[in-house]
């Protein structure tokens, strides 16, 4: 039954997600936000919920602080396979699509988040009373980047809009449905600790494989939407977006536990944090690529797959 109900509870996180592409998508083409903004910013906000509740769940009532890390770093992984596969499997119309610069600069600030976070667990052992060295250098990474992508303004594909409904009335179902998203996700934590308890999996590897592919599942689905849709930009966004969104999320649990530490030095972390090294910076040289005329397909295959590689790494090493 436990299997059965975490299985129920991952098909409902997914549904949520979709309608929630979808409103984005009708937000999108309806308002005159940008699409960098709409899918790095909103949609990540709402789709990384999920990453936000399991974590504060793990932290304050199952106190295992040692899932967030493996949550929060194992989304990003899946986050970035994502976007490797979506992209490999769409390549030529990728290469035609508009994609925000922005999205390449907040990869690099991802970037900068991972190995502060390395360097902080390896120099410093995971040590209580230094974490808020980190913790607030990703509070101020977070707010710029968030400045970034609002500030975006380059030249999008012009928007179609057939829906009847109103901003309003799409904006009000996304509430309630972002709502049952939030739900869906605070029910499945306590499923997935006790699948890991069954299972004898360490704590890292069992919040990303368990918590970090489960609660990434609605920027698969909600990209997917995107996808079909040919909006790469929101899909782009909301992908790279949900990333640095996430780290937040370690930051903010970090705040709130006043004991044990959310930054784990576990060699299972350290894997975790150097395939997610190798994985940012392959989507950056994919999306530095995509902005030259000159393009090419080989080189997008070479570099989506090593994002894909990157997670299937970590799935056989990592335990």
């Amino acid at each position: 039954m436990l299997y059965v109900g975490y299985l129920i509870l991952a098909v409902l996180v997914v549904l949520f997600a979709v309608k929630c592409g979808d409103y984005v998508d009708l937000i999108d083409k309806k308002s005159n936000l940008s699409g960098a903004f709409i899918g790095g910013v909103i949609l990540a906000a709402v789709t990384s919920l999920p990453e936000l509740f399991t974590s504060l769940s793990a932290t304050l009532w199952l106190h295992q602080p040692e899932l967030v890390m493996g949550n929060i770093f194992g989304s990003n992984l899946f986050n970035l396979a994502v976007l490797g596969f979506l992209i490999l499997i769409s390549a030529r119309k990728f290469l035609t699509a508009y994609v925000a610069a922005s999205h390449r600069r907040v990869l690099g600030l991802c970037l900068a988040i991972y190995l502060l976070v390395a360097v902080y667990v390896w120099f410093c052992g995971g040590a209580r009373w230094l974490s808020w060295i980190p913790t607030a250098a990703i509070l101020f990474i977070y707010a710029y980047a968030i400045r970034d992508m609002s500030g975006d303004s380059g030249e999008e594909d012009e928007k179609e809009d057939n829906s009847p409904l109103t901003l309003r009335q799409v904006v009000i179902r996304f509430v309630i449905v972002a709502v049952c998203l939030v739900v869906a996700s605070i029910i499945i934590t306590q499923v997935s600790d006790k699948i890991s308890d069954a299972l004898s999996l360490g704590k890292t590897f069992a919040g990303a494989l368990l918590l970090g592919v489960v609660t990434s599942l609605p920027e698969l689905a909600s990209c997917i939407v995107l996808l079909r849709r040919n909006n790469y930009n929101a899909m782009a966004g909301n992908l790279i977006g949900s990333c640095i969104f996430n780290c937040t999320i370690m930051s903010l649990c970090d705040i709130v536990t006043f004991s044990d530490p959310i930054y784990s030095n576990s060699g299972s972390s350290m894997l975790l944090i150097g395939c997610l090294v190798v994985s940012t910076l392959a989507a950056f040289c994919l999306l530095h690529e995509k902005k030259r005329d000159a393009a090419r397909l080989p080189v997008t295959a070479v570099t989506t797959g090593v994002c894909v590689a990157a997670y299937l790494v970590f799935l056989i090493w990592g335990r």
